[in-house]
């Protein structure tokens, strides 16, 4: 009986200590400083890609900018439910200080099938392949959306969002 109490008492430790780590509480350094991470709340660790047409960009580029980055695969059914929204979003804000970047973390996809998408699209955002990025960022669903703030900071993670939804996001920031 002793024995059961015990083992009940550990498992309660287990699960507390990985619900803590799971939600990265204390995300904070020693400086108060926001450390890199994955999470809401974090400093967005920075990466470069090239994009579809062969230019080099990072996240570092888009300082002082909001950044919303569509984590996605060309054979994503709700992916292109997500381009489609994505499309909207950048017509409404077009003149205010948004970038955004769609990213496939498929290992299969090719520069010419996000190019194609991209032009279905009739997207002026940049697409680029990133497995490396998905990994990064702990991506295991597509789509998922981050939106960064101007200081580089995760303020939004979420898989399929609606279009009234993300726009309501992009408002508080924008």
């Amino acid at each position: 009986m002793k024995r059961n109490k015990v083992f009940a008492l550990l498992l309660v430790i287990v699960i507390i200590a990985s619900v803590l780590v799971f939600y990265n509480i204390g995300t904070r350094n020693q400086n108060n400083q926001i450390q890199t991470g994955v999470s809401v709340g974090e400093k967005a660790p920075i990466f470069t890609l090239n994009d579809t047409s062969g230019n080099e960009f990072g996240l570092e580029d888009f300082r002082g900018k909001v950044v919303l980055i569509e984590f996605m695969s060309t054979s994503c059914i709700q992916c292109e439910t997500q381009a489609s929204y994505l499309v909207q979003i950048d017509e409404e804000f077009s003149s205010s200080n948004l970038e955004i970047i769609s990213i496939s973390i498929s290992p299969s996809d090719t520069e010419s099938q996000l190019q194609a998408i991209k032009n279905d699209l009739d997207a002026d955002w940049r697409f680029a392949n990133g497995v490396d990025v998905g990994g990064i960022y702990e991506i295991t669903d597509i789509p998922t959306i981050l939106i960064i703030d101007e200081d580089g900071v995760i303020q939004h993670r979420s898989g399929l969002i609606s279009e009234s939804s993300l726009r309501s996001e992009l408002e508080d920031l924008i």
